[in-house]
């Protein structure tokens, strides 16, 4: 039973470390843990991206789509300041960064 409560806590994990990176024309999004996950955005296809902070819980990297509605949110709390500066200058330098949303204390 211990097995089983550890892959659960493992998988609730893992929906929190995310990471990023960005290519030439995709925004690439891995995660730590649940290795099997990826996901490619291309850039032409992304309207902006911003940063949200949720205080409990770990920040997150918010995607809205083009031609979409819906935002992708990927939370990020394996992610140190450093490395949030870092993402935040690379998508200002391709045009994607959203300074008019909400993005807590990463500006």
């Amino acid at each position: 039973m211990v097995t089983v409560a550890m892959l659960f806590m493992s998988l609730l994990a893992g929906f929190q470390l995310f990471y990023f990176e960005v290519s030439s024309s995709h925004l690439i999004v891995k995660n730590h843990i649940l290795l099997w996950i990826t996901r490619e955005y291309r850039l032409d296809e992304i309207d902006s991206v911003f940063i949200k902070t949720y205080g409990r819980s770990s920040d997150a990297l918010c995607l809205s789509i083009k031609n979409s509605r819906r935002k992708k949110i990927f939370h990020a709390g394996s992610l140190r300041e450093k490395d949030w500066t870092a993402l935040e200058k690379t998508l200002k330098h391709i045009g994607l960064w959203a300074p008019d949303k909400p993005v807590g204390s990463h500006h």
